[in-house]
């Protein structure tokens, strides 16, 4: 592949935060301290992983960004099932957060000649940094291969061992789409990093359903519907549909992220509660 054009920016590694943990997501469990919490979405610079801005029972792919939470509802008695919700409040039982203030350590802006596959993209990055990192950015990709689950996962019926009721609507294959991306990934084999990586583990694990690789990833998008421009500037008229990232089949052909080297992870459960 084209070689990547990372630019040290100078800053050291940030520590991030997040609440909940994807364990719950997974097993399909809303713990008390978080079934009746609500949270400021403008307290965070950015998070992915599980929300919504309604109630329970719409709990679904989310990205929270520039005082938004952006959800695909899974509330089938609503006439937004299955559609893009968003607000200013959220609730989760599991999500990583780029807390607000956090520099980055790299950059990358680059057009490809040729476009990339996500895999690969990953891959030159961490052996870059060499440590385990977030990102969040616009990307442009030429094959996008994405995913959103259709059930609110809370009756205790693990989502992977029970694909046919969250996984019941088609994968999702799009050309030239352009998008807001986050995602974190580490290499759990890396002893030296073993106390970051175990606090990842709240927010890390391997997908059944994705291809399988040395490096742990999870990444979330919200598609656009106008040109992408900075990860910043994003605002719900540019929104289209927030899901999960599969690295197979994924490729791009523009990028502009920022990159944060992780040094350890906050828990905010308690922090940042909206009454």
């Amino acid at each position: 592949m084209e070689a990547l054009k990372i630019k040290s920016t100078g800053a050291g590694p940030s520590r991030l935060a997040y609440i909940g943990s994807v364990v719950d997501v997974i097993k399909a469990h809303l713990p008390e301290n978080l079934a009746d919490k609500r949270f400021s979405a403008a307290d965070f610079a950015a998070a992915f992983e599980l929300g919504t801005p309604q109630n329970k029972h719409s709990l679904g792919e989310c990205v929270v960004l520039n005082g938004q939470c952006y959800t695909t509802s899974t509330d089938k008695n609503s006439s937004d099932y299955y559609k893009m919700i968003h607000g200013d409040t959220f609730m989760t039982s599991g999500i990583f957060i780029l807390p607000k203030n956090n520099k980055p350590t790299h950059q990358i802006n680059q057009t490809f000649l040729k476009s990339c596959d996500i895999l690969a993209l990953y891959e030159q990055i961490y052996s870059t940094v060499k440590q385990a990192f977030a990102f969040v950015g616009t990307v442009t990709f030429e094959n996008l291969h994405s995913t959103a689950i259709c059930k609110a996962p809370i009756d205790g019926n693990n989502i992977f061992e029970h694909k046919a009721e969250y996984y019941a609507k088609p994968e999702r294959r799009e050309k030239n789409t352009k998008a807001f991306i986050m995602g974190v990934m580490t290499d759990f084999a890396q002893t030296e990093q073993s106390e970051v990586n175990q606090e990842l583990e709240v927010v890390l694990y391997r997908n059944p359903f994705d291809v399988s690789q040395a490096l742990t990833h999870h990444a979330h998008i919200l598609t656009l519907k106008s040109t992408a421009k900075k990860w910043q500037d994003i605002t719900p008229k540019d929104a289209d549909c927030s899901l999960h990232l599969f690295a197979d089949g994924s490729s791009v052909k523009e990028i502009n992220i920022d990159i944060f080297v992780i040094s350890g992870l906050d828990d905010f459960s308690e922090k940042n509660i909206k009454k």
